[in-house]
């Protein structure tokens, strides 16, 4: 599955940026997410994080790795669990 949205905000790119690389902040932005937490790391490549979400009634966990970070530009994450595989790009 691939979903795609483009979001216009009305601050600064560097501020709306680090607000969503924040990943902590999902539960702001990500209705299906009941939380999020940071594991270990800056927010940088190798930061993880695990996050708690609810769908069609079922929680489920996935743990989140940065892959990638090009400050301002792109923002690449891997959630994992035992039986899902999520990549979440954010430019």
């Amino acid at each position: 599955m691939r979903l795609q949205r483009t979001v216009t905000a009305g601050v600064p790119l560097h501020r709306a940026f680090a607000y969503l690389t924040d990943f902590t902040t999902t539960t702001d932005w990500d209705p299906g997410t009941v939380s999020t937490v940071l594991l270990a790391g800056d927010g940088g490549v190798g930061t993880t994080y695990r996050n708690t979400s609810r769908f069609l009634g079922r929680t489920t966990e996935l743990t989140y790795v940065v892959e990638e970070l090009v400050p301002d530009e792109r923002i690449r994450l891997r959630g994992e669990n035992a039986t899902v595989v999520s990549v979440d790009t954010m430019a």
